[in-house]
């Protein structure tokens, strides 16, 4: 996203190439931010701790690092190689940049930065603030942007990062749709570890030779820029970027030609098929897998945190045949990791697979035990826990609403009015947004204390028996949190309101033997 638009041609640098020109935004030490070039990205990667982007960028960008990384330097033959991996880092990476200089120029003559001049003749022209899905255009002007009917002229680096982010998450996109950029498929949550500095959060998001053979049967493949097809009917060229590694990470999904005027853009309707998740996973992905065995990404629900899927992050195969669900980077390094992973998580959501919806991210520091399989599978049992009381919160809620309207406040009305519920809950009643206010206020509470969760599960002397009477810090937390979110859903004040309470009381904390664990999460 641009943090300003400049409105004069100067901003327009026509001879911009990215490999020299300063267009990507990083923190230094200090946390000051900058602007720097490709070539300063390796060759001071030590001198910069973080990018600074929102997530769309920060996925697209780590994706062109690594991708530049790799293609200089190989890979290591397995996940025990990672040693003496990238010492040469500083000087290979620029000078093999610098030898592919004209694939990054962002205008002038083919070839260009992740653009094709469409060959179709019904190729659209466009504002180019249609490259930023929060921006408006034309006629639908968004919440915070009302200038749709303008034409702005964006800096050559903005525009830069646009296209970046534009190719990878571009959901369906004119008429008629021609599908969705790889980085978007489900809500995909993508998942990166961070370093202290640039260089390390680049090595340390690198795979391993083994790995890519394991997970991309064409093999490591070529850079996007390096085989750039011509048309969809150039099949190895077509094949090395849809099929292989290095071809997927910086993918050229729509055929976009930037015009000179700085104002618009041409967007063709001719592509070629990026194989969907079922095939080929990103690198950065989490893979889950249904009762079919139908594989799927884990992806991004809103008002549904990030915490609440840590557990998925398996490093460990589930059978002999089955891959692991943990991003690849993760599988990769998780031994080399010693003291702590700390891991950067982030989605682009959108509605119907072209409407935006939202973006997600979040950090996390997590000690290596977590990912081993008595910390995962104490995490799990934890969020299964919490579920559990969300769950029986739903309950006490709906039995408090049906007590308010019903005469009989007996205690076998309120099992009728229970059972009667739960056949409602699919399909909604009166109390929905009672109760979705009431599996708000235990969620939101209850992350305050998710590191608590983090530390039993990274704690090996913790079995991961949660119980209804455990008193370990997360099962009281769990307790305190339902109690409260049931407190503030439903109030007392009236004679009637309380003996509804009460009734709705019983069943937020209902004997062992009645608890069931759902398996359908209360999502809000």
């Amino acid at each position: 996203m641009p943090a300003s638009f400049r409105l004069d041609m100067a901003a327009l640098n026509l001879g911009f190439n990215l490999v020299s020109d300063t267009w990507l935004p990083v923190l230094d030490a200090a946390g000051a931010p900058s602007r720097i070039s490709l070539t300063e990205a390796f060759s001071r990667a030590d001198e910069w701790i973080d990018l600074d982007l929102p997530p769309a960028e920060r996925v697209s960008v780590i994706r062109l690092l690594v991708c530049s990384a790799q293609a200089a330097l190989g890979a290591p033959e397995d996940k025990q190689g990672w040693g003496d991996f990238g010492d040469d880092f500083e000087a290979k990476v620029p000078a093999y940049l610098e030898a592919h200089r004209g694939a990054f120029a962002l205008f002038g003559a083919e070839p260009r930065f992740l653009q094709r001049r469409p060959a179709d003749s019904a190729a659209s022209v466009m504002k180019n603030s249609k490259l930023w899905p929060h921006l408006a255009t034309n006629n639908n002007p968004t919440l915070f942007d009302h200038a749709g009917g303008e034409e702005r002229v964006f800096s050559a680096a903005d525009l830069a990062l646009a296209l970046l982010a534009f190719q990878n998450f571009s959901a369906a996109f004119g008429q008629p749709h021609k599908g969705i950029g790889p980085c978007i498929e489900g809500n995909m949550l993508h998942t990166f570890i961070r370093g202290a500095t640039l260089r390390e959060t680049i090595l340390r998001n690198c795979l391993d030779q083994h790995l890519i053979d394991e997970n991309y049967p064409s093999g490591m493949g070529r850079p996007l820029w390096e085989m750039i097809p011509q048309s969809s009917n150039d099949g190895v060229a077509v094949r090395n970027a849809t099929l292989t590694y290095l071809g997927r990470l910086v993918p050229l999904l729509r055929p976009i030609w930037l015009k000179e005027d700085g104002v618009h853009f041409q967007i063709g309707r001719e592509r070629w098929e990026y194989p969907p998740f079922k095939l080929f996973r990103e690198p950065s992905s989490t893979e889950l897998t249904n009762d079919k065995g139908d594989r799927f990404p884990l992806g991004a629900k809103i008002g549904r945190a990030v915490w609440r899927e840590l557990h998925n992050l398996d490093v460990k195969k589930r059978g002999a045949m089955s891959s692991s669900g943990a991003p690849l980077a993760i599988r990769s390094h998780s031994r080399e990791l010693s003291d702590r992973m700390d891991i950067w998580i982030g989605a682009v959501v959108v509605e119907d697979s072209a409407k935006l919806w939202d973006v997600v991210e979040s950090t996390f520091h997590l000690p290596p035990s977590f990912f081993q399989e008595g910390g995962l599978g104490c995490y799990a049992e934890g969020i299964k826990f919490a579920n559990s009381h969300a769950w029986s919160l739903w309950r006490a809620v709906e039995v408090y609403g049906e007590a308010l309207r019903s005469h009989d406040l007996s205690s076998a009305g309120a099992k009728a009015r229970s059972k009667r519920g739960e056949k409602e809950a699919k399909g909604g009643n009166l109390d929905e947004p009672q109760r979705r206010t009431g599996s708000w206020h235990f969620w939101n509470a209850l992350e305050q204390n998710a590191t608590l969760l983090m530390h039993l599960a990274s704690d090996p002397r913790f079995d991961g028996n949660f119980q209804p009477t455990s008193r370990d810090p997360w099962s009281l937390a769990v307790r305190a949190s339902a109690k409260d979110a049931y407190a503030k859903t439903c109030p007392r004040v009236t004679a009637r309101q309380f003996e509804a309470y009460a009734q709705g009381r019983r069943f937020l904390f209902p004997r062992s033997k009645d608890r069931t664990h759902r398996p359908t999460d209360i999502a809000s």
